[in-house]
């Protein structure tokens, strides 16, 4: 508890006062500045005009700036990372069949393990969407725009996740429920909220006493009237309206202010003076990732009561000090925290209205005082001659529309009867001094002219004029929207940690997934591995879709690329029969015109019938190719009819040839013979 007194003065000093104000501004009365409390604390000085009047710049900033960052629930994603492209050659010799076969072999295991990894992250994706909406207390819209508000005006806002069960349900689901930054507190030896960099953070409560009795398992009545506490009327009456000192009147339960503490550095007996022994047990039973909850009064850790701790076995005391969700093993506080501009150096961030509260501070009380002026101006100030008031003050007050005075004799001259006194006009320069502080807050803070959607006379109205106002304008908007993103991103992070961490089984979805779905929750996100649910499966939000639309950009974007897309569609749904891409276009148009397209979405696109003066398409295409096998089959046969005749040609030239060279042969062997006969002849003779 000293500690955590530490803390309180380290946050008053560093943050609350400053967010403290900021709230004033935001949400105060009409003259609270001008309350002796916040005069003695804020202003040091007594200052009382007539008019009392407190300008509201600081709604007008989270009216405009809060729904322009955070205006509707975000699409919630989660991604397996894409898996690493892989070749035989990063295997080894890519002609080897060893290396081959080892190859086929992991490229089988990753594309089982990216499958389950893809099976895995769409069920969390549905599973986040679906209880952003089904959180109770109006979701997590209602949540995250208190949450955003409270960022908007203090300087931060928070998101803590919990687990929720419905009454009368066993069935479990996770939430993210929004509370004060004012019941938070952080190392004071921090220079950063950052986990790692701050060794411990703590959560105050403030719950009717049974509640927390309940939770901790102790006696009923144990922690009333501890000092710190509120009590509820019936209480303080029958203590004679005197209660125990420090304690505050609650409405109808005895109230019980108690802290939840995480922290990366034990369970504090590093720093207290406690015996070495106890410290190194402490050390080597807890260690470094403790949990303690306290309450003022109660000598005991709330989670590790003294009697019941002396009697714990070794494991029994490291349960008792666990984190209840160990987020440190992802290296994250449990809660998300949402700062719009840090302060280097601090755990603490700078509210965004922080920087113009000087100007806020003078222009109320310089529009006070000019509207006291002008009061007085308005004022009819008339001096009349004593001896001639009961003639004229009676007919003045009548009220009538025509005034008739009749003025006696004695008095000749009517301007010496009555005259009008008039006030000096108030001077042009303080109004230019009161325009000059709403042009510096309004720098200050980022409220401009184009987001009340008023132009000046003097705007550049070329299209690169407009187009670098427009960037500009959405520089500081951007950059919040972004910081949006990031912190429900974490956010998301830390909700799938709680349901895994939390025990979220496939019975406790089964409603949501169905029974096959309900058996893969199991397979792949309940029992899976401690690292594969950190490492493997990311969750992010949807760029822009926690941001109010912009339907004047969206139409034109629109119409610039409806025309030719919708013909694209068109002719890919007459070749494919798939009108889903044509479908969501039109829808998509629609939402940027504000027209529901549901009615007129197209179901699979079908072939038109054939005309009925003309055969069937399918039966003239299978004519056309029995003609064309036909024409096909005759040709070849011609084809090989020419070729025999060709060969049977040849053939028979070489015969005749042939032939003429024997028929040569036996005339030249019978020429032969005759000459021989004849030589033979004359021989003879």
């Amino acid at each position: 508890m000293n500690k955590i007194n530490l803390a309180i003065k380290d946050k008053k000093e560093k943050f609350q006062d400053i967010a403290d104000q900021c709230n004033y501004f935001y949400s105060g009365g009409v003259d609270f500045m001008y309350s002796q409390k916040y005069r003695n604390k804020y202003l040091k000085g007594s200052i009382q005009p007539k008019f009392q009047i407190c300008l509201q710049k600081a709604f007008e900033f989270v009216a405009v700036i809060g729904p322009l960052v955070y205006n509707r629930n975000p699409n919630r994603n989660c991604r397996p990372y894409n898996p690493t492209e892989f070749t035989p050659a990063d295997f080894g010799d890519p002609n080897d069949p060893n290396v081959v076969q080892i190859y086929q072999q992991e490229m089988m295991r990753e594309q089982l393990r990216s499958s389950r990894n893809k099976t895995r992250c769409g069920l969390v994706e549905k599973y986040l969407n679906y209880t952003a909406r089904e959180q109770p207390r109006d979701g997590l819209k209602q949540a995250g725009e208190d949450a955003v508000t409270e960022a908007l005006v203090k300087g931060r806002g928070l998101l803590w996740p919990t687990i929720y069960s419905r009454p009368g349900s066993e069935n479990r689901i996770t939430t993210l429920e929004y509370d004060s930054v004012d019941n938070l507190l952080i190392d004071p030896d921090a220079t950063s909220a950052v986990f790692g960099e701050a060794q411990w953070i703590a959560r105050k409560h403030v719950t009717p006493h049974w509640i927390v009795e309940r939770l901790y398992d102790l006696p009923f009545g144990t922690l009333r009237n501890k000092p710190g506490n509120s009590q509820m009327s019936e209480t303080q009456a029958a203590n004679k309206g005197n209660p125990p000192n420090g304690l505050h009147t609650g409405k109808t339960f005895d109230l019980c202010t108690w802290w939840e503490i995480w922290s990366l550095g034990g369970v504090g007996t590093r720093l207290t003076g406690v015996s070495k022994v106890l410290e190194s047990a402490f050390d080597e039973i807890v260690g470094d990732y403790a949990y303690i909850a306290v309450c003022n009064g109660y000598p005991s850790p709330l989670n590790a009561p003294k009697g019941v701790l002396e009697e714990a076995t070794e494991e029994e005391v490291a349960e008792m000090f666990a984190w209840p969700i160990p987020t440190w093993a992802d290296s994250r506080w449990p809660v998300a925290m949402l700062d719009f501009y840090r302060n280097i150096g601090s755990a603490w961030p700078i509210p965004p209205i922080a920087p113009g509260l000087g100007e806020l501070t003078a222009m109320n009380i310089i529009f006070s005082a000019l509207v006291n002026k002008a009061w007085n101006s308005s004022r009819e100030v008339i001096a009349i001659l004593k001896s001639a008031q009961a003639d004229v003050e009676s007919v003045l007050k009548s009220g009538d529309e025509q005034l008739i005075l009749a003025i006696p004799n004695i008095h000749q001259d009517i301007n010496k009867v009555i005259s009008y006194l008039g006030q000096p006009d108030i001077k042009a320069d303080m109004w230019h001094i009161l325009d000059y502080l709403f042009g510096l807050f309004d720098k200050r803070v980022g409220l401009a002219d184009l987001l009340y959607g008023m132009t000046g006379p003097s705007m550049d109205r070329t299209a690169t004029g407009v187009r670098t106002k427009d960037e500009k304008l959405s520089i500081r908007p951007d950059h919040m929207a972004t910081k949006v993103e990031e912190w429900l991103t974490e956010a998301s992070q830390l909700e799938k940690l709680f349901a895994y961490f939390g025990g979220i089984e496939g019975q406790d979805v089964k409603a949501l997934l169905g029974d096959a779905g309900a058996y893969l929750w199991d397979q792949h996100f309940a029992n899976a591995d401690k690292d594969v649910i950190i490492g493997e499966t990311d969750c992010t939000i949807e760029v822009g879709s926690a941001r109010k639309p912009n339907k004047q950009r969206d139409q034109s974007n629109m119409q610039q690329i409806y025309p030719a897309l919708s013909q694209q569609l068109d002719k890919y749904a007459d070749m494919t029969t798939d009108s889903g891409p044509l479908n969501e276009l039109n829808r998509l148009f629609g939402e940027s015109i504000e027209q529901d397209m549901s009615g007129l979405q197209m179901g699979p696109r079908q072939p038109p019938p054939p005309p009925p003066d003309q055969p069937d398409p399918e039966l003239q295409q299978k004519e056309f190719e029995f003609e064309q096998d036909a024409r096909h089959t005759e040709a070849k046969h011609l084809q090989d009819l020419e070729i025999k005749q060709e060969v049977s040609d040849q053939d028979l030239d070489q015969d005749t040839e042939k032939h003429d060279l024997d028929m040569e042969k036996e005339e030249d062997k019978l020429d032969m013979a005759r000459q021989q006969a004849a030589a033979k002849g004359s021989n003879n003779g």
